[in-house]
């Protein structure tokens, strides 16, 4: 049987092979890391891309935007717990918008570069598909 949650399988070989795609520097990259040699340790056929540059919002817009009021999670460390309760690392307790690893305040902007590779990516894996994984409209 599969496990819903990857994160909280007790075993990984059954799982379906998977594409993990990180986007940085404004998420560390390390926790994607970690977590995708936990998944290999535990027989897991998984695989790690990385995409510099790819921050959020990275393919929208054309110039840098400026959010004064945006909560932004980019210093906070999280980790799926129990009953997949989202746990702050630091503190050893649930999540929360009101941890002091929230802050307020981004600035989004286009990256050409990461825009070109990352579609690049997306239009490989997708026509590796087999055509019966491929959803059809």
């Amino acid at each position: 049987m599969r496990a819903a949650r990857p994160s909280k399988a007790d075993t990984h070989h059954r799982l379906h092979p998977a594409d993990l795609r990180c986007g940085w520097p404004v998420r560390p990259i390390e926790p994607c890391r970690e977590y995708v040699e936990r998944l290999k340790k535990s027989g897991a056929d998984v695989t790690l891309l990385e995409f510099p540059g790819a921050t959020h919002g990275y393919d929208l817009f054309t110039e840098p935007q400026n959010f004064p009021q945006a909560q932004t999670m980019r210093n906070c460390r999280l980790i799926e717990g129990d009953g997949g309760q989202i746990m702050n690392t630091k503190t050893g307790k649930p999540f929360s918008l009101n941890d002091p690893c929230v802050e307020r305040g981004t600035t989004v902007a286009s990256d050409e570069e990461a825009t070109k590779v990352t579609t690049k990516a997306v239009k490989e894996l997708l026509t590796s598909l087999p055509s019966s994984k491929v959803i059809k409209n």
